[in-house]
């Protein structure tokens, strides 16, 4: 079985090391290396994988914002919100839960879903 790895900010100094040391610890892997390319991304780190099968270099998708923020100061100050649990424990609970119902998540991962670019499928 094939280990698929999605790894972010691959070009990076760290995340180069990080790819070439997983292809020299597991023959069966494919390793997908989505990358913003940012002033720290240097797409010459990672020139040795470029033929290799087990690696992709995925483009961002299209429209991909480059920040997500929120700002919930004044629901906080006026309403006297704030939220039920925090981001780790959040983000805990759903990685358990998508882990545990496997039978839920299975039919949505086709070829077409895990694909690098799944948006220039029509």
């Amino acid at each position: 079985m094939t280990l698929k790895l999605l790894v972010t900010g691959g070009l990076g100094f760290i995340g180069s090391n990080f790819v070439r040391y997983m292809f020299t610890k597991h023959d069966d892997i494919q390793i997908i290396n989505l990358d913003k390319l940012y002033i720290d991304s240097n797409p010459a780190n990672l020139k040795d994988a470029e033929g290799d099968d087990r690696y992709k270099l995925v483009e961002d998708r299209p429209g991909h914002d480059l920040r997500y923020s929120l700002d919930s100061t004044k629901i906080r100050r006026e309403l006297g919100w704030k939220p039920k649990h925090t981001f780790q424990s959040s983000l805990e609970e759903t990685v358990t839960w998508y882990a545990e119902n496997e039978s839920w998540r299975k039919p949505l991962t086709t070829d077409k879903v895990l694909h690098p670019t799944p948006w220039k499928f029509r």
